[in-house]
């Protein structure tokens, strides 16, 4: 249809929704205008044949029924579901129309209704868009039932065929038919160039959207990184204080010789310990590696980052834990730790809407020849289908208002992507979601 143009797939797809939208919409508009002057044009029956108008006006009444009937049951009662064969089949009949009425008036080529054909081809050729192929069939047909009608006129009433008049006649319907199938033509190429443009348009602002709203997101995880850098000088030296403290403490015989002490001094080194944890996830927070600046860790280690970082969140529910402690990936461990927050982050929330008294979060990973599979799974509310479609484009989130951007999974999935790896997820309504990615070793 559009020559030796290279087009894309997803463009074409989208096209011919919107042509077969756009068909029906206008198909509607053709019908009804159809029933409209059928009646109207009732005028011309009783002026120009009042002898014959009562047969006249019957016709118009017989095939407004038949229009009604197709309107109904292309927009009312979807029995006819193929748009193309429902354009045709109206034209067709109002085509038909037009030449009985010419028959009934017994005048041949001298009929006034003539100028309906005419009228008819032009009109429908402006509101309705076809393909070329469709307005060549269109006038051909209308070139034949003319024929046709004649003949039959000729053959049943004996009525001259006026070569003159009729050689006129179809100069200027054949003229028609050729001014209709260019502008057809030229309009098929200019709908679908708009089209093109339009949606190249539409896809480049919602890829700058998305670049902005990623943008926005990383400067508020620059701004939250550079307030954890600031914080964790200020916390990281009297911390180290009261550590060195502490160890010196132990050394004192009195604390060793006294059980309960050395207990309480353990407990308080295991809290500090787990402060210098935390500010140690902090500072890999605040000053990640670049996603081209990718080393080898044990995936372990990103895992129990996570699990600090998220600790507080899913205090309530299970999370286990199988992951060998040896697997190595190659990878930035920062950003790799932002996927997994934001995984672990939305099971909680999965398993909070469900209302589950035994939430459990299963964080596993297995090798597979050069690659890792990481996954993260939950016993939480799950999604249908619909959702799971859309759980990866930007803005799309399931949560309140104002509790979510809908950038949480988008950010993750091109920062997996930027792995050369890949983020997927199946889930079932009612049972609960996997999420998992892959990545080098």
């Amino acid at each position: 249809m559009f020559g030796n143009q290279q087009i894309d797939q997803e463009i074409l797809v989208s096209y011919n929704i919107y042509f077969s939208d756009l068909r029906k919409k206008r198909l509607k508009i053709v019908i009804l205008l159809a029933l409209l002057f059928i009646a109207l044009f009732g005028i011309l029956d009783l002026t120009l044949y009042p002898q014959t108008a009562s047969t006249l006006i019957k016709s118009r009444i017989v095939f407004d029924a038949i229009l009604t009937a197709y309107f109904l049951a292309i927009f009312y009662r979807p029995w006819i579901k193929n748009m193309r064969f429902a354009v045709m089949l109206v034209i067709i009949t109002i085509l038909t129309q037009i030449n009985i009425l010419i028959f009934i008036t017994h005048d041949g080529a001298t009929s006034p209704y003539y100028a309906g054909l005419t009228l008819a081809i032009v009109a429908i050729t402006i509101v309705i868009p076809y393909t070329f192929f469709e307005t060549c069939t269109i006038l051909l047909s209308c070139l034949v039932l003319y024929f046709l009608t004649l003949i039959v006129d000729h053959q049943v009433h004996g009525t001259p065929y006026h070569l003159p008049l009729l050689v006129n006649n179809l100069f200027f319907l054949i003229s028609t038919n050729t001014f209709c199938i260019v502008a057809s033509y030229l309009n098929v190429i200019l709908r679908f160039n708009e089209f093109r443009i339009n949606f190249d348009l539409r896809t480049t602002l919602g890829k700058l959207k998305t670049a902005q709203a990623q943008l926005v997101h990383s400067e508020r995880i620059s701004a939250v990184g550079n307030l954890s850098a600031g914080l964790l000088h200020e916390v990281n030296n009297p911390l180290n204080y009261a550590i060195t403290a502490l160890q010196v403490m132990k050394m004192d015989p009195n604390v060793s010789s006294d059980a309960d002490l050395k207990e309480t001094a353990a407990d308080i080194e295991n809290g500090m310990m787990r402060i210098k944890n935390i500010i140690t996830d902090l500072r890999a927070f605040a000053y990640p590696q670049e996603a081209d600046r990718q080393f080898q860790f044990k995936i372990h280690e990103a895992i129990e980052s996570t699990m600090r970082f998220t600790a507080h969140e899913t205090e309530d529910i299970e999370k286990i834990v199988n992951v060998p402690q040896d697997l190595m990936v190659r990878a930035s461990k920062s950003h790799i730790v932002q996927v997994l927050i934001n995984l672990i982050t939305n099971a909680d929330k999965a398993i909070n809407k469900a209302k589950r008294e035994n939430g459990k979060i299963i964080i596993s990973t297995k090798q597979e020849n050069d690659r890792v599979i990481v996954s993260v799974s939950d016993n939480g509310i799950g999604m249908n289908e619909e959702t799971l479609q859309k759980i990866f484009d930007p803005f799309f989130t399931t949560s309140e208002i104002g509790k979510g951007l809908g950038l949480g999974l988008s950010v993750s999935h091109t920062i997996i992507k930027n792995h050369n790896g890949n983020l997927a997820a199946k889930s079932v309504l009612g049972e609960g979601s996997e999420f998992y990615f892959d990545l080098p070793i």
